[in-house]
């Protein structure tokens, strides 16, 4: 009898436990979603940041899961569309690479709410005003505990919580507040910046220690890098010639998106004589060729190949003869993709005599491709 009570107690206790392990604690009514945006009205072509927010509408903490999906500088467990009045959902940028950055638990105390901040031109560009629909959506992991405390990290009590929110994005074209928002970006890097140069992720102290940059400087550098209004151009040439405010390797990566530009190209020109930090090996019929952006040569020539500009192509063709062949065959592989056909032609036809082998193959095999399309 003894032991059929014991039996008994201890199926009961079995049951209530996997009752309790059993039962959703119900996220998906504790929280909600919103947007927010950085003002009422976007200006046609100021790159922008928006925030998707978690709230926490219940009485008590939450953990909530971010980090571990940052992909081409999107966070791609965000869906994010951009349509327009006529219904045309805006295409999305292609992908390379691969996910990163850390992954955590965050906590959200009840009542309270988590910012997650998304830059708008990574899931759209937006070429004209109109009065566009942001929608996003992202299935969030919430948890009542930080799983990562326990001793083992364990997501079995965890929740996966489908969002989403949407909300009117209105754009419109006024040149002369664009202007205005580009001054003043301006004026305010080189206040925050007090006569120090940003490099990498922020102000040098050391040779590998550096001070942080503010939130706001980071969001500028994303801006810039986005921005395809000429009166920014200016600016980051004074930024190269005095090698301030930006190294003058950022400074080149941020011209090279202003290929009309005449000022520009004198820049280009002049980064691509610079000193040469690439990596390269030259072999008996073929080179090879490692690739960064801090390369600020090769950066510079790149660039210049996207110049519909007699003054370019003259200055390519002018290094048939001089002491940089990886860079006339990187010249080579590139031109299909960055020339017109006619430019082409006179790069392979400049290169396919040169002192290296390697770069003459090169020349020769992208002269029969062209022949055969």
């Amino acid at each position: 009898m003894e032991k059929n009570k014991k039996y008994i107690a201890l199926l009961i206790m079995i049951l209530t436990q996997s009752l309790m392990f059993g039962q959703s604690n119900n996220f998906a009514e504790k929280v909600s979603t919103y947007i927010e945006l950085p003002k009422d009205t976007l200006l046609l072509g100021e790159p922008a940041f928006f925030n998707y927010v978690l709230k926490n509408n219940s009485d008590e903490s939450i953990y909530v899961e971010e980090g571990g999906d940052y992909r081409s500088g999107r966070k791609i467990s965000f869906n994010v569309y951009i349509i327009s009045s006529d219904n045309d959902t805006l295409k999305k940028r292609e992908l390379w690479g691969a996910m990163g950055g850390r992954i955590g638990f965050h906590e959200i105390k009840a009542k309270e709410s988590r910012k997650f901040k998304l830059f708008l031109p990574m899931w759209g560009d937006i070429e004209r005003a109109d009065n566009y629909k942001l929608s996003v959506s992202k299935k969030f992991r919430i948890a009542k505990s930080n799983p990562f405390l326990s001793r083992k990290t364990n997501y079995d009590n965890t929740e996966i919580v489908p969002k989403e929110s949407s909300i009117l994005l209105p754009v419109i074209d006024n040149q002369e507040e664009l202007g205005n928002f580009i001054y003043e970006m301006i004026e305010d890097i080189k206040e925050e910046t007090k006569g120090r140069v940003i490099e990498g992720p922020g102000f040098k102290t050391g040779e590998r220690t550096y001070k942080p940059m503010s939130e706001r400087l980071a969001e500028y550098l994303r801006i810039i890098h986005e921005l395809k209004d000429d009166r920014i151009v200016p600016f980051l040439i004074d930024c190269y010639n005095n090698n301030e405010y930006f190294t003058r390797n950022r400074a080149i990566n941020y011209l090279s998106r202003y290929p009309n530009n005449e000022n520009v190209l004198e820049v280009l020109i002049d980064a691509s004589n610079g000193a040469d930090n690439s990596k390269y090996e030259i072999f008996e019929d073929s080179i090879s060729i490692s690739w960064s952006s801090d390369y600020t040569r090769q950066v510079a020539l790149l660039s210049i190949m996207k110049f519909k500009d007699e003054k370019a192509i003259n200055y390519l063709v002018s290094k048939n003869d001089d002491d940089f062949p990886h860079e006339r065959y990187m010249i080579l592989i590139r031109a299909k993709f960055l020339m017109s056909e006619e430019d082409r032609l006179r790069i392979y036809h400049a290169f396919e005599d040169d002192e290296h082998l390697a770069v003459v193959k090169k020349a020769k095999e992208e002269l029969e491709l062209m022949n055969k399309e």
